[in-house]
C-alpha cells in the first residue's frame, strides 16, 4: 500500500471520529485520535484486495447508502438485498457492490458486528448488506462534509483547485503534489504552499479545525 493511500485512510478516520471528541475530558485530540488511526490503517493494510483511494464524495455515497439501509430496515424489518438497495438508490448493482466493498475500511462497527439473522443465513454472500451506525451518526457525518464543501468552495480559485485535486474531491482522482505541479507547470513547493494556505483558511471554521 502506498503512502498516499494511508493518508486517505487517515483522513476518513478523522472525519468519521471527530464528532466523538470531547475536549472536556482532558485529552488532546492527538491522543484521542491516535488509536483510531492505527486501527483503521491496520485494517486497510490487511485488506489489500483493492486499492484504497477514497474521496469525500465516495464517503458521501457510503453515508447515503447506510442511511437508506437503516430506513429500509425500519420499513421492512430486515436489511435490503443488493438488488433492492440498487433500486432504492437508483444506482447500478455494480456501484452498490463497489460501495459495499469499502466496508473493511469505513466501518467503525465491524469488530462488534451482531450475529446474522436466520433469514440472512439463506442469502448468498453478495446479497448480504452489512449493518452500520445510526441515522444520527450518518447525518452528523453528512453535515460535517457539507461544512467542509462550503469552506472549500469559498477558497481562492488556485487554492481550491489544489485542494480539490490533491484530496480527490468532486469526482477527481487524487493526485500527489508533484503530479499536480507538473500539470500546473510550477515547482512542487508552490503547490505545497497553496495547500498550506488553503488548510489555514479552512481551519478558521472551528468545526474543521481538528480534521484539516
Amino acid at each position: 500500500m502506498e503512502f498516499n493511500d494511508l493518508v486517505q485512510v487517515g483522513r476518513m478516520a478523522v472525519i468519521t471520529k471527530v464528532k466523538d471528541f470531547d475536549p472536556l475530558r482532558g485529552r488532546s485530540f492527538k491522543t484521542f485520535i491516535g488509536p483510531y488511526l492505527k486501527g483503521w490503517m491496520d485494517r486497510a493494510r490487511d485488506n489489500l484486495g483493492f486499492q484504497i483511494r477514497v474521496s469525500i464524495p465516495t464517503l458521501d455515497d457510503w453515508n447515503k447508502m447506510q442511511n437508506r439501509i437503516i430506513d429500509f430496515e425500519k420499513e421492512h424489518g430486515r436489511r435490503p438485498r443488493v438488488r433492492e438497495l440498487s433500486k432504492e438508490l437508483n444506482w447500478s448493482v455494480e456501484k452498490v457492490e463497489k460501495t459495499l466493498s469499502l466496508e473493511p475500511m469505513l466501518s467503525t462497527t465491524s469488530l462488534h458486528a451482531e450475529p446474522e439473522r436466520e433469514e440472512e443465513k439463506e442469502l448468498e454472500p453478495a446479497e448480504r448488506i452489512p449493518r452500520k451506525g445510526s441515522v444520527s451518526e450518518v447525518a452528523e457525518a453528512r453535515e460535517l462534509m457539507r461544512v467542509l464543501y462550503d469552506g472549500i468552495n469559498k477558497l481562492p480559485p488556485q487554492e481550491r483547485s489544489v485542494i480539490v485535486r490533491t484530496w480527490g474531491l468532486f469526482g477527481n482522482e487524487a493526485v500527489t503534489q508533484e503530479q499536480l505541479a507538473k500539470e500546473m507547470g510550477v515547482h512542487p513547493k508552490t503547490v505545497s504552499r497553496l495547500e498550506k494556505r488553503a488548510r489555514e483558511r479552512l481551519k478558521n471554521n472551528p468545526r474543521l479545525r481538528d480534521i484539516i
